[in-house]
């Protein structure tokens, strides 16, 4: 699944970026995320694709880094950020050492994740974070008669292409996140301006105890 992934970010980069670049629907929680860092903080945008929410956070003292699979997004968040570090990596084996990171963002990244993986990625998230450190998330909500995971057909940009997506209910989410020792700050469920899709987006910190 993840070559599949690659090669599909690979294939839609342009486009995709194009088409999410004025992307508002998290813009609340990226203020509160950036809010719970310190000042002079590092913080791991996880799945950054096109790296325009590195963009959004670009601020002075802010030491930033991207991971992705795909190595056409990266190319063009590297282009959008001069300032931050990217990385070609897949996340369920983060190549950081512990402790590395105030802040991890994944907005739609772990979507993409079968369930059963989630679990890893959280560990490895736990691992890259420093105590009390911050980690934002956003998944889709699972829809009434959806499957909990799929793998999507889509022709947005005048061409047929493939993608696998996981749903989730937010109880659900909030007790994966809790069994992994993160302290849940806040949570909200988000319904796009189209009404297709309801985002579950979550604020959480490391539980010093962790």
């Amino acid at each position: 699944m993840t070559d599949t992934l690659r090669a599909t970010y690979n294939r839609i980069a342009s486009d995709y970026s194009t088409d999410h670049q004025h992307d508002t629907w998290d813009d609340d929680f990226v203020a509160r995320f950036l809010e719970l860092l310190p000042q002079s903080s590092s913080m791991l945008d996880l799945g950054c694709g096109p790296g325009w929410e590195t963009h959004r956070m670009k601020r002075a003292g802010l030491q930033q880094t991207g991971l992705d699979l795909s190595e056409e997004l990266l190319e063009i968040a590297r282009k959008n950020n001069p300032q931050a570090a990217f990385v070609q990596g897949d996340m369920r084996h983060l190549p950081f050492p512990s402790d590395t990171f105030d802040g991890v963002f994944a907005k739609a990244s772990l979507l993409h994740l079968q369930k059963t993986d989630v679990p890893l990625v959280l560990d490895e998230i736990l691992r890259i974070l420093k105590p009390n450190g911050i980690l934002h998330l956003a998944l889709k909500k699972q829809r009434v008669g959806q499957p909990p995971e799929e793998i999507v057909t889509e022709n947005d940009y005048g061409y047929t292409y493939e993608r696998f997506f996981s749903y989730w209910a937010m109880s659900e989410l909030l007790s994966v996140l809790q069994k992994h020792q993160f302290i849940v700050l806040e949570s909200e469920e988000s319904p796009s301006t189209s009404g297709r899709t309801t985002w579950l987006k979550v604020l959480a910190s490391k539980n010093i105890y962790s």
